[in-house]
């Protein structure tokens, strides 16, 4: 397959814009497979789904890495799904974690989610080691990054 530039064969001269016949080729040649980790709520879930579908559109081939709660979430939008072990939603419905979100103890939320991944730790680091393989690229929520480096 050879490599056409963006500008081959673009109708004005000074134009960016690639032609259609070109953007197979552009797409081989610029698509990256992305892991996306994302730990959390919905809330935290939903702007990586959003992400993911965008990137999708851009050619690029997306796997989400969250708790299992958010699978059929995930999957509906025919994005490919993979396990993060740990659920800090179920963690915050405990009655443990509703006395947390009612004195708002910072320090304490910490101190339930670091338990929470210790607990965890040998299977997230292997669903995130399975996940990874064989990334090239790999973007992480802030609670992605504690289920990536704690």
């Amino acid at each position: 397959m050879k490599y056409v530039p963006p500008l081959a064969g673009a109708e004005k001269e000074g134009t960016t814009r690639v032609p259609k016949k070109n953007k197979r080729v552009l797409t081989f040649f610029l698509s990256m497979r992305i892991v996306i980790i994302c730990s959390g709520s919905q809330g935290d879930v939903q702007p990586c789904l959003a992400l993911a579908l965008g990137l999708i559109k851009r050619g690029h081939s997306i796997v989400m890495v969250c708790n299992r709660r958010y699978k059929h979430l995930v999957s509906s939008y025919g994005v490919r799904w993979s396990q993060l072990s740990g659920d800090p939603q179920a963690l915050l419905s405990s009655p443990e974690g509703q006395k947390w979100l009612a004195n708002g103890d910072v320090a304490k939320f910490f101190s339930m989610m670091t338990d929470m991944l210790k607990q965890n730790w040998d299977n997230i680091v292997q669903d995130l080691d399975a996940a990874c393989s064989t990334a090239e690229c790999i973007i992480t929520t802030q609670l992605g990054v504690s289920a990536a480096y704690w």
